[in-house]
C-alpha cells in the first residue's frame, strides 16, 4: 500500500543534510501553493528525498550544476539485466527505499 503524503513528509528527517531538509520543505511548501494534487506531491517528494539522502551530508542540493550529477543518481537505481532481466526496476521509485541507509 502506498504510502500517504503526511508519512513521506516525515521521512525528510532522515535526510542527513539539514540545509537540504530544509530545501526540501520549501519545496513541499511550493508544491502545495501552487495547487498541486497530493499523488504528485508524494511521488515528486519521494524522488527528491531520494536524490538529498544520495548526496549524503556533505553536499547540497543548491549546488547540484550539472546533468552528470544527477545522472550519477539515477544510475545509482539502476539494476542489471541478470538480477533483473524484465527491467521492474523502471518504473515509481519504491517507498522501502527511503527507509534503507
Amino acid at each position: 500500500m502506498p504510502s500517504s503524503l503526511s508519512t513521506v513528509i516525515e521521512w525528510i528527517v532522515d535526510i542527513p543534510n539539514k540545509e537540504n531538509q530544509e530545501s526540501v520543505q520549501r519545496f513541499v511548501a511550493f508544491m502545495k501553493d501552487t495547487d498541486t494534487s497530493e499523488k504528485y506531491q508524494r511521488v515528486n517528494l519521494i524522488v527528491v528525498i531520494l536524490f538529498a539522502k544520495f548526496l549524503g551530508p556533505h553536499n547540497l542540493l543548491n549546488d547540484i550544476k550539472t546533468q552528470q550529477d544527477i545522472i550519477r543518481f539515477l544510475d545509482s537505481k539502476k539494476k542489471n539485466e541478470i538480477l533483473d532481466p524484465d527491467k521492474r526496476w523502471i518504473g515509481l521509485p519504491r517507498v522501502n527505499l527511503l527507509r534503507q541507509s
